[in-house]
């Protein structure tokens, strides 16, 4: 009998035998893997994943045969290095990876993700806002949040800092977003509707979709939208964003 193949092999035959090139993703099977992007991603995570997964289970030689508390125990070991966002999308990606090993191991029924607790990350506590010119106080970015709305003022300047801050956008992503982004209609992870940063929007041409979080985050992006046109964009425009680049401003999200 041949050598077994490792876990981080395994891993990655399980997701290429699910790609399916041109596939559109919401008309797929779930299991599908349907860009190059998701490929790469799912694969390159095999790698960063599977040693730690062995190392914890040394004696499990097949990836259909891997429990759950190991990958929770994976996550929980990053909560001092990986954002809330980073640590969800790990889950995702466990999840995900369970999914094309369930379609392609014959007998598989691994539930990785039912009841996977995500940690919450520690790393980031809300006191302060990174740019490309290094942090701020978030006390000061508040100053500049209540600036920008005196007096009945609207700035959409301000609009994009807060979008930005509140579904981690980066600020050039909200010169370009629209009102059609935001889908209530399609409720997402928490129940509060979900953005999509279509492909044009994104950095690189790539799109994403963004759970909403908080019925309060819900509630300030339906007012941003309220009374625009589907295609009208809800930040500020180029000009003030080539404004903001020189303070860093530009490149200003959540970690």
């Amino acid at each position: 009998m041949g050598k077994k193949s490792s876990l981080v092999h395994q891993a990655q035959k399980a997701v290429c035998a699910c790609f399916v090139e041109g596939a559109v993703k919401k008309d797929a099977p779930d299991y599908a893997v349907t860009s190059y992007d998701s490929r790469f991603d799912l694969t390159r995570f095999a790698r960063m994943v599977m040693p730690d997964i062995k190392a914890m289970c040394p004696e499990c030689k097949d990836i259909e045969k891997l429990p759950k508390w190991p990958f929770e125990a994976w996550l929980a070991g990053r909560v001092g290095t990986c954002s809330w966002r980073t640590l969800e999308k790990y889950a995702d990606l466990i999840e995900k990876t369970g999914k094309c090993v369930n379609h392609t191991v014959s007998g598989a029924s691994v539930e990785w993700s039912s009841g996977l607790i995500v940690p919450k990350s520690i790393k980031y506590d809300g006191a302060t806002i990174r740019t490309n010119k290094g942090a701020f106080e978030r006390s000061d970015y508040e100053k500049i949040i209540a600036w920008g709305r005196r007096d009945g003022a609207r700035s959409k300047a301000v609009d994009s800092w807060e979008l930005s801050d509140r579904l981690g956008l980066r600020l050039c992503e909200t010169t370009r977003v629209e009102a059609r982004c935001y889908r209530p209609d399609i409720l997402g992870k928490y129940g509060h509707g979900t953005f999509h940063v279509l492909g044009t929007m994104g950095k690189n041409g790539r799109g994403r979709v963004i759970d909403i979080r908080t019925a309060d985050d819900a509630a300030f992006i339906r007012n941003l939208c309220t009374g625009k046109a589907s295609n009208e964009r809800l930040g500020m425009d180029q000009r003030i964003r080539e404004r903001m680049q020189k303070t860093g401003m530009d490149s200003h999200h959540k970690e």
